[in-house]
Parts: C-alpha cells; structure tokens; sequence
C-alpha cells in the first residue's frame, strides 16, 4: 500500500504562487497528488525571485504538476482551470478554493469611509472566486467515476476567523469570508448525498511576506504567542483532501493559536 496520503489523487490549488496556496500546493505535491496550480501568475509578487510552485512540485519527486493562469473573479476562467485539470490528469479529486485579497489590512478603514469599489472588489475575488470554484468542481465531480470509498472529490474553501468575529477597519473582508463559511455549510448540504463533502479552513493571523513587518502584533492577538505557519495550514488541507475523512463535510477546521477563544481584558 502507499503510504502518501494523496497518492495520485488530482488536486487544484488556487492562489498557488505565494503564502497558503504555495505551502498547500507543495504538500498536496510531497503527498503525491498530481497539482493543477493556479494563479494570475506562477511567481509571487512577493518573492518573485523564489522557484515559482508547480517547479517546486515536480523535482520533488513524488507529484505533478503544472501552472494555469486563473482569475477566480471570472467564472470562464475557473471553468478553463477545472478543465485542463481534466484535460490534462483525467478527473477532479480536491479543489483548494484559496486564493484571495485583503486590502484592508495594509489600509483599514471602518465602514463609513469603505469605498463601494472595495467591498466589490473583495467579495469577487474571495466571495465569487470560491463559489465559482465549488460550482466548477461540483459539476465536474458529478460527471465522474467515485474512488474505491466512494468519494466523488473533496472541495476545501479558505474561510478566516474574522467570519467568526469581528475586528476593527476590516468589513470587506469581514464580510467576503463569512459568506465562504456559510456557502460552505450550504455546498456541504447538497452535494453530500454525491459523495463530495466540503469544507472549510479558519486561520487565525496567518505568518506571510505581507504580514511579516506586524507579525509581532499579531502574534500577541493569539493566547499562543504566535502566528499560523501556512505549513501548519498545508497539513490541515492534506487531511481534509484524503481518504482519512470521507464522512467529515460542512465543518469550519479552526487553526487559530486559540485566537478565537481569547477575551483579552
């Protein structure tokens, strides 16, 4: 038996070329899923000068990969990613619905001076590009042959613990995850009966490039004293998208530091 937990088991991976999405994309990678990595770009805007992703993947040894261009506020364009994925490795097992925006934290603004630009701009990106990614993947795991367990697929969607609480300067934001949360429960609900379960992940504050000059602050928000490491992430969405959990849909996975359970007085 192989010991990979994804072994060649087709994953896409939104938002693949930096923070979250690269270290889930490289997991999925050293787990042996054959990788579709997707983004507006295969280098980060970040670390341009870092080995873009589906590179990463591949001389590892274990998985596949390859990069596809996708703006996940248009639907056509997520439709084209499901199907190369398809076209290219033959199913859809996992869709890591990731990729996202949060002006708002280099530029917090409270409700009265948000602009309608941004609120717009927020929910396509981390709003529609999720529900575009559950309605592609859905229809094209509808279409295929379960696994031995059963399983049409596994789709995970990148929620935050702001759906969950609220802090101040961020209702864009706020607002596009709750919706991911509850679109996830719903998604969860109908597609259960398919054999595809959905679920969802909630980081607390996340420790990327962008957030590397607050990383101390945010640190001290948690009871912990630290940060979320986006592998910390990566090991979460593995699970999630084996076989290990086939009867576990609808759940928000909270990987916070005890963010949310903290009430600092």
């Amino acid at each position: 038996m192989n010991h990979l937990r994804l072994h060649n088991l087709v994953a896409i991976v939104t938002g693949s070329s930096s923070g979250i999405g690269r270290a889930i994309a490289i997991a999925y990678g050293e787990q042996g899923a054959k990788v579709v990595c997707g983004d507006l770009s295969p280098s980060s805007s970040t670390s341009p000068n870092d080995k873009a992703t589906h590179e990463v993947i591949e001389e590892g040894g274990e998985g596949s990969s390859v990069f596809v261009e996708v703006d996940v506020s248009d639907s056509q364009s997520v439709k084209t990613l499901v199907d190369t994925a398809v076209e290219t490795y033959g199913r859809l097992d996992v869709m890591v619905n990731n990729a996202g925006v949060g002006t708002e934290a280099a530029d917090p603004q409270p409700i009265q001076h948000s602009s309608e630009e941004r609120f717009e701009k927020t929910l396509r990106v981390n709003t529609f590009g999720t529900f575009y990614g559950c309605k592609h993947a859905a229809a094209q795991m509808l279409r295929q042959t379960p696994q031995a367990d059963a399983s049409r697929g596994s789709i995970i969607n990148m929620s935050s613990a702001l759906a969950v609480v609220a802090s101040p300067g961020v209702p864009c934001y706020a607002a596009s995850k709750g919706a991911v949360s509850s679109l996830t429960r719903a998604v969860a609900v109908d597609l259960g009966q398919h054999g595809i379960r959905c679920n969802a992940i909630i980081p607390g504050y996340v420790e990327t490039p962008l957030t590397s000059k607050i990383a101390s602050r945010l640190a001290d928000a948690a009871p912990t004293g630290q940060t979320v490491k986006p592998d910390e992430l990566a090991r979460v969405a593995v699970f999630l998208g084996s076989a290990d959990f086939v009867a576990m849909t609808g759940s928000q996975v909270v990987v916070d530091g005890g963010l949310l359970s903290y009430l600092r007085l």
